[in-house]
């Protein structure tokens, strides 16, 4: 990842509207195409963004870090506005623990004074008859006591929420081995595992599940994209590691997929993207297989990071397709007919009737509870896809 390197590298040092810039322009032409990549340059850069804000207030660091994020999601990563709404609620969820904290200590406070203080009112002679204190005026203008507190207020929120941004992007870090922890749950000895592509998690996955048992892999290549995806990796060394953990591996075409299914166990596919609705974007060819294990009862297993996991829909979720060079189909000859175009996609929509278990960093769930994971990841005022 020498990008992001340089990127994180240039981060400490470079004014940060350069740093917004260069992200932008980074995402945009593709510089950063991992998912993981994306979600470690987004949480960085917004640490930054609050680290380095002057605001008074949790409502001027959210309009902050909404700004930028408008700004960054027009580069149509579907990742990056997740991680934004993540910091949005984070922000949120600080602002509102430290102001139970202050109501909680003016109650103690009033309790207290009650009880060591001024004396209780036994009848409504006693109240009228009690001297009034004096009622301060009010000026306008706060005094410099009062703009003690606000700044004392705003650093604590403000180095509450870097070390809560912080936490986040730990656990983004942490999420792919925290997945492939889950491995040996679901991998038995001696069972035989089809995937599609040479996704880095499924990658990890397996050879975790090798750790405790050894079974048969099935690698379905989807021929010639099936290497243009973000987050796959080299065929021949994704084959190798598992070859070298033990794990009989055998390579066939999508075509094969048919044919090799009744012999198959369980299914295990990487998304790229997820809708609360339970459907993802997958490799293309991805839900044919997914078919194909349906028609012959197999169940499919999904591997995601919760930072994956959005609000979005099917509609929302198939504009976010990725479309690659169709160089690779037809080549540079020129041997097409007039006004004829190739498309070329890298990702397909899976529906969740196909998909009968998610493995995340926090565990499995079922498609249909999906919605509850994004409730509990953002906030319904950060639902609008532009924020």
């Amino acid at each position: 990842m020498p990008y992001l390197d340089t990127f994180l590298k240039a981060l400490k040092t470079r004014p940060l509207e350069w740093s917004i810039e260069n992200l932008i322009s980074g995402l945009k032409r593709r510089q950063i195409r991992t998912t993981m990549s994306c979600v470690i340059a987004t949480a960085e850069l917004l640490i930054v963004v609050i680290a380095r804000s002057k605001m008074r207030s949790a409502e001027e660091l959210l309009i902050e870090i909404q700004e930028v994020g408008q700004r960054l999601i027009e580069a149509k990563e579907m990742v990056v506005g997740n991680i934004v709404r993540r910091f949005l609620r984070m922000i949120r969820d600080e602002a509102d623990e430290d102001r139970n904290d202050d109501v909680r200590d003016s109650n103690f406070a009033a309790s207290y004074a009650v009880t060591k203080g001024t004396p209780l009112q036994n009848s409504l002679f006693d109240l009228f008859s009690a001297s009034n204190p004096p009622q301060p005026t009010d000026t306008g203008r706060s005094s410099p006591q009062d703009q003690s507190n606000i700044n004392a207020d705003a650093e604590a929120l403000q180095a509450e929420a870097v070390d809560a941004g912080q936490e986040i992007l730990d656990e983004v870090k942490q999420s792919e081995s925290n997945i492939a922890g889950y491995a040996p749950e679901h991998i038995l000895p001696n069972e035989t595992i089809l995937t599609h592509c040479h996704n880095r998690i499924v990658q990890r996955f397996l050879l975790k599940a090798a750790e405790k048992s050894k079974f048969s892999v099935i690698v379905i290549e989807s021929h010639p994209n099936e290497l243009n995806g973000s987050d796959d990796v080299d065929a021949a060394a994704f084959l190798k590691s598992l070859a070298d953990a033990g794990l009989t591996v055998i390579s066939t075409t999508d075509g094969g997929s048919w044919a090799m299914m009744p012999k198959v166990d369980r299914v295990v596919l990487a998304a790229r993207a997820v809708g609360s609705n339970g459907g993802c974007l997958v490799s293309v060819g991805g839900p044919s297989v997914a078919g194909v294990a349906k028609f012959h009862g197999k169940p499919v297993i999904v591997l995601c990071g919760v930072h994956m996991i959005s609000s979005a829909d099917q509609i929302e979720l198939e504009s976010m397709i990725e479309h690659g060079s169709p160089e690779s189909i037809v080549g540079n000859t020129g041997g097409l007919p007039p006004n004829h175009d190739v498309e070329t996609i890298l990702q397909q929509y899976l529906p969740p009737h196909r998909i009968n278990l998610y493995i995340t960093n926090l565990g499995g769930y079922a498609p249909s509870y999906l919605y509850r994971l994004v409730s509990d990841q953002y906030s319904s005022k950060d639902s609008n896809p532009r924020l």
